[in-house]
């Protein structure tokens, strides 16, 4: 079964689902459930709930890979195990560079110049030496939605000591 997820928007007209689908459709809350998520869901006519291994969906934290044997064709979850390298950005970016190393630097996908901080606080201050116009994006390693990105323009912006992916 795949669903529709319906909108949110207060105004929107929702039609609700036939009984015989809605007691069906159960969705699992953690810890970490956004309340956007909640709300989307419920509206959408899923029931939350917390236990048990009859849900269809859940937003939660990356499982581990004996857990995720244990998932059934029907459910769908946020994250894979294996995926934490893809999620995180600072990951991400070292796997790149991996990759250029391995397979050569033409078979790297084509991304801004990006630095880790505080390891990389030299490479950035060469590369910010040599650029006239300063404008870099600092986003912390491990956040989501937004949280934490800012666009700087000046070198006392950027923090260094904390661990930081800064991109032109």
């Amino acid at each position: 079964m795949s669903f529709l997820f319906l909108s949110l928007t207060l105004w929107a007209a929702v039609l609700p689902l036939p009984a015989s689908i809605r007691r069906q459709l159960r969705w699992k809350v953690t810890s970490i459930t956004p309340l956007l998520i909640r709300q989307t869901v419920l509206r959408s006519g899923f029931r939350l709930t917390r236990d048990g291994p009859y849900w269809n969906g859940t937003w939660g934290k990356h499982i581990k890979c004996f857990t995720f044997a244990e998932i059934k064709s029907f459910q769908k979850v946020n994250h894979f195990p294996g995926s934490f390298h893809l999620g995180r950005k600072d990951k991400l970016w070292q796997n790149v560079v991996r990759l250029g190393r391995i397979r050569g630097e033409r078979s790297r996908p084509s991304l801004p110049d990006t630095f880790l901080l505080p390891q990389e606080l030299p490479l950035l201050r060469d590369a910010w030496l040599n650029e006239e116009d300063h404008c870099w994006i600092i986003k912390p390693p491990a956040s989501a939605r937004g949280a934490g990105v800012h666009v700087v323009h000046r070198w006392d912006q950027i923090p260094k000591k904390q661990p930081l992916v800064v991109q032109r």
